[in-house]
């Protein structure tokens, strides 16, 4: 179970339960914690998996409805997994692709933007480039006429903040490419990836993956 302190979100086991209050053991204290405050942590991951694909459903459609209106009713969608890219534009398979993690950490407007980028890639043809004809008709479809750099800075420090949060015997909860939720113990970290002991299987997963923390280690 999950309940906020005023020092921030703790999660425990529920070990005995009063008339009032339950008392729930955290890996260095018991609380008891007003039944009213307790939130089950599957029902948090559940809301959470919920509002991201609602968020990856209107982008989807967003970007399909965009694409029809300047002439790429031929062309598909999807979401990538890339980090550190923004969006792609793919003239063999005729595809506007935007990255499922900038969906998730950039704003409404921003996505709009890269969809608008990409599009502007299409109509203006792959040898356009970043160049004048390319920058021409983005500014016409109103968006930002420049190349993006990749997610950079906000991923970048996101990043830091997660890797000087987690330590080894942590455990972490993460999201799969399924969107399957999966809890295990960081065993190692390594420059870009965390290996990650989970019931089932070892698995290597990205910092920004990791969508909440508990530590384990006694203090």
């Amino acid at each position: 179970m999950t309940f906020e302190t005023r020092s921030g979100a703790l999660t425990g086991t529920v070990v005995k339960l009063n008339p009032k209050r339950a008392v729930v053991e955290c890996p260095t204290a018991s609380w008891r914690v007003p039944y009213s405050t307790l939130r089950h942590e599957c029902d948090t991951l559940k809301n959470k998996r919920a509002q991201r694909m609602q968020r990856l459903t209107e982008v989807a459609d967003q970007a399909r409805q965009l694409m029809t209106r300047y002439g790429l009713s031929d062309w598909s969608f999807k979401f990538s997994g890339a980090r550190k890219q923004l969006g792609s534009c793919n003239f063999t398979n005729r595809q506007i692709i935007v990255s499922r993690i900038a969906v998730i950490n950039q704003t409404p407007d921003q996505i709009t933007d890269v969809i608008l980028h990409e599009i502007a890639h299409a109509l203006a043809g792959w040898e356009a480039g970043h160049g004048p004809k390319w920058k021409s008709i983005a500014i016409q479809l109103g968006a930002t006429p420049k190349s993006f750099t990749p997610l950079s800075k906000e991923i970048a420090e996101a990043e830091q903040i997660i890797k000087a949060k987690i330590k080894i015997g942590d455990m972490v909860t993460f999201e799969d490419r399924n969107g399957q939720i999966h809890e295990g113990i960081v065993l190692r970290k390594n420059p870009m990836t965390v290996k990650i002991k989970c019931p089932e299987n070892i698995w290597l997963v990205p910092y920004m993956r990791l969508s909440m923390f508990q530590n384990t280690q006694q203090t």
